[in-house]
């Protein structure tokens, strides 16, 4: 079961009536249907959905956009968006705040179930990535071992503070330099040039 809020402006309270039952039908629970943004907040702050659906144009001063920028700075929640708005400019706008969805007006019914499940899965393995990335970041900081990490290019992105005791250099200055760095003069352990 997964709890979601659908946000859409008054004009369209059929189709968010329609949409809810559908939603419902499906085995979700909507927590509630907001008209605004102010709304939309006040219903996440009562129940905390799962998944947000949200409507770039809603009553009041606040649009979805912003909506979906204030509450992803306070909860971590999973967005699509329902929209009639498919030109360029709104669509990279709604992309900064890194929605896990975008349908346009008019929904089938079949991708907006779709994108739910994708948008739901996505968040999932999005938050195991975060937690096995800090874990990460953790293992390599606290290794009595030296650890570079670098890209493709071989220009080194990390360092933790074994290497900078090893190289004699803080980390700003290690990173965004290149492994083979002449002036390192690194050695392997039978004083081989690495």
């Amino acid at each position: 079961f997964s709890t979601i809020i659908s946000t859409n402006c008054t004009i369209e309270a059929i189709t968010a009536i329609n949409l809810r039952k559908n939603l419902e039908e499906k085995g979700y629970i909507v927590t509630g249907i907001a008209s605004s943004g102010e709304q939309a907040f006040r219903k996440t702050e009562e129940e905390v959905p799962d998944l947000i659906l949200m409507d770039i144009k809603l009553d009041g001063n606040i649009d979805g956009i912003t909506t979906v920028k204030e509450l992803r700075s306070k909860y971590d929640i999973p967005v699509v968006y329902l929209t009639a708005h498919g030109d360029e400019l709104t669509f990279t706008k709604a992309k900064s705040t890194e929605p896990n969805g975008y349908l346009i007006k008019p929904i089938i019914q079949n991708e907006l179930f779709s994108a739910i499940e994708i948008a739901l899965n996505r968040h999932i393995i999005e938050n195991q990535l975060r937690r096995e990335q800090v874990l990460m970041n953790h293992i390599a900081a606290t290794s009595p071992l030296p650890v570079l990490v670098y890209n493709w290019d071989g220009t080194i992105v990390y360092a933790n503070m074994r290497a900078e005791e090893l190289l004699g250099l803080e980390k700003k200055l290690i990173t965004d330099k290149f492994y083979c760095t002449p002036e390192w003069k690194m050695l392997t352990m039978d004083g081989q040039e690495v």
